[in-house]
């Protein structure tokens, strides 16, 4: 188990990120791929982070929806709390109207 987590991840992002800018049809998520990812030497100082917090009704997909959806944005100065947002929604909602 060990092991595993000290693998080198087989993912590769800059890749998978040009693959799905070029299939979703949102224009919001071909922009969000479409922005890249900072190079794997970019000090973390350099980079801006947003932490999510999801709150469900439980842990099954099938049968559990989502609550409440909070995000703030930090870098490794600052915790944004100024920027912060909080959404509650009522599980199962039709996300694609919540989102247009």
């Amino acid at each position: 188990m060990i092991k595993k987590l000290l693998q080198v991840p087989s993912i590769q992002w800059e890749n998978k990120f040009a693959t799905l800018a070029q299939r979703v049809t949102d224009q919001r998520l071909r922009d969000f791929y479409s922005a890249g990812l900072p190079s794997a030497t970019t000090p973390l100082k350099e980079i801006e982070f947003v932490a999510l917090d999801f709150e469900t009704t439980g842990l099954n997909p099938d049968k559990d929806g989502i609550l409440s959806i909070g995000l703030v944005p930090f870098n490794s100065a600052r915790i944004r709390l100024n920027q912060a947002a909080h959404w509650t929604i009522s599980p199962k909602q039709n996300w694609k109207k919540s989102l247009s």
